[in-house]
């Protein structure tokens, strides 16, 4: 099973799901716009490394993880007044689980649910 955390934010009108083992984002109009593209940029960057052999872990920056901490940690009165001065809107921050799988068209990532 893959399991990667997942920042969940909105900046400048705009949300985004970052993936932070695998250094990938989605974004959308809405939180679940943004959890939809992630949830597609992982299973197609997995897929992909999967066929060439390669390694998909790639991390997000330090600073990244250091807010998905920080909003792990933080109370939600905290972590809402701090963003409110900086014009950011941190909703929560979660993990995102896969399954990878044999088919007839080979190794399949799938997604199971956001925990």
């Amino acid at each position: 099973m893959l399991t990667t955390r997942v920042l969940l934010y909105r900046d400048e009108g705009e949300w985004i799901a970052h993936s932070l083992e695998l250094d990938l984002v989605g974004t959308g109009e809405n939180e679940e716009e943004a959890k939809k593209e992630l949830v597609g940029a992982i299973v197609t960057q997995v897929e992909f490394c999967h066929e060439k052999g390669w390694d998909p872990f790639s991390p997000a920056p330090e600073n990244v993880f250091k807010i998905w901490e920080k909003v792990q940690l933080e109370t939600w009165e905290t972590v809402l007044a701090q963003a409110q001065e900086k014009n950011q809107e941190y909703r929560f921050a979660s993990s995102l689980n896969f399954r990878l799988s044999e088919s007839e068209q080979g190794r399949r990532l799938k997604f199971l649910q956001m925990a």
